[in-house]
């Protein structure tokens, strides 16, 4: 890599745990990063990437737009489940080239220009990805009128057993039957089957959450889930999972190997803490099922804007060189100098360089 747009810095990672490397908020610079991609500015979308890049932000950042995919862009592009997957792997390949033990790993990566155009790809895709139709609007479960037994009768639609036998074991909570029926049902219904399934595994997290919560035993049996660690196996999302993959077994090729790549997302370093988090994912699956689906539609909406941010991602960290610090002892009084009482979103580069309106010849 060129000298020009290498990032030498003296500052480690514990300089970077509340401010940026350009002295902002953290917190701020990693929303602003989404609200760009939101409103489909690309280049104010890489600025802000760059930002956490330099800082040492990665490992949050991908995570948070895994997370963003399955819950904004969603079916919206049907082709995102593959491809986002596959740029996880190329990160996490990145990744396993360091010693696990450092905590300066994310931040030696930043000169990496694997990484750089990786993020910046991943970016830009999610930025012109459709979002016409949002698949996150999730209900929230009142557990004073959602477990009342009127209410739950109200809500049923199966009218019969659908609910293969081999889902359920002899130690499951014998209760949550009727549920997973329903939940089995609705992956079928393409009128409001989506919003339905979402719902009642929200109710089952919830009534495991309040067993729980009154210490009240409430065990799932044991899943041979080969793809975590057998400590986390009895757990209710595996059920679900075992759902959607026995309804893949009457879908296309197509859908199955978009749930399959969504599935390894979901297990990829699992542990139960981040069940709740990565849950998006599972929706995501749940969106394939209940939908139909346009396979016409293109990973990228605009190949030639893919080039251009491709060609200019150096750029935007060269800009970001007049903030290294080379001397520790500089660190306090530089930041101290930097003004972040203002709104994050007005700094955007200002017409500093027109970075994306050029293609590099």
């Amino acid at each position: 890599m060129d000298e020009k747009y290498e990032i030498n810095d003296t500052r480690s990672y514990l300089d970077f745990k509340e401010k940026t490397f350009s002295g902002y908020k953290k917190t701020d610079v990693i929303n602003t990063v989404f609200k760009c991609i939101e409103a489909k500015k690309v280049e104010a979308a890489c600025h802000w990437t760059t930002e956490c890049i330099i800082s040492g932000y990665i490992n949050i950042l991908m995570e948070k737009l895994i997370i963003y995919t399955s819950k904004v862009i969603h079916i919206n592009n049907p082709c995102i489940p593959k491809y986002i997957y596959n740029k996880y792997m190329i990160y996490n390949n990145q990744l396993g080239r360091l010693d696990k033990k450092s905590k300066d790993r994310f931040i030696l990566l930043r000169n990496s220009q694997m990484i750089r155009n990786l993020f910046f790809d991943i970016v830009s895709t999610l930025c012109t990805s459709l979002k016409t139709k949002r698949y996150d609007k999730y209900s929230k479960i009142d557990v004073l009128e959602d477990f009342k037994d009127e209410n739950i009768k109200k809500r049923l639609c199966a009218r019969m057993n659908v609910l293969p036998d081999s889902i359920l074991r002899f130690n499951d909570p014998p209760e949550i039957r009727i549920i997973l029926n329903e939940i089995c049902t609705m992956c079928k219904n393409k009128q409001f089957g989506y919003e339905r399934c979402c719902f009642w595994i929200l109710w089952l997290l919830k009534w495991e959450s309040q067993h729980k919560k009154k210490k009240i035993p409430w065990n799932i049996e044991y899943r041979d889930v080969q793809e975590v660690d057998k400590k986390y196996r009895c757990n209710i999302i595996w059920i679900i999972w075992e759902i959607i993959h026995e309804e893949l077994r009457t879908r296309d090729k197509y859908i199955k190997e978009q749930i399959e790549y969504l599935y390894k997302l979901f297990t990829y370093n699992y542990t139960n803490g981040k069940r709740n988090q990565r849950l998006p994912i599972v929706f995501h699956s749940i969106g394939y099922l209940t939908h139909d689906i346009n396979y016409s539609l293109p990973l990228r909406n605009n190949f030639q804007l893919f080039l251009q941010v491709q060609c200019n991602v150096n750029k935007m960290f060269q800009i970001k060189k007049q903030q290294e610090i080379k001397d520790s002892k500089h660190i306090q009084k530089e930041l101290s100098k930097k003004d972040t009482k203002g709104d994050i979103d007005i700094e955007i580069i200002k017409d500093k360089i027109s970075i994306f309106n050029e293609l590099d010849h």
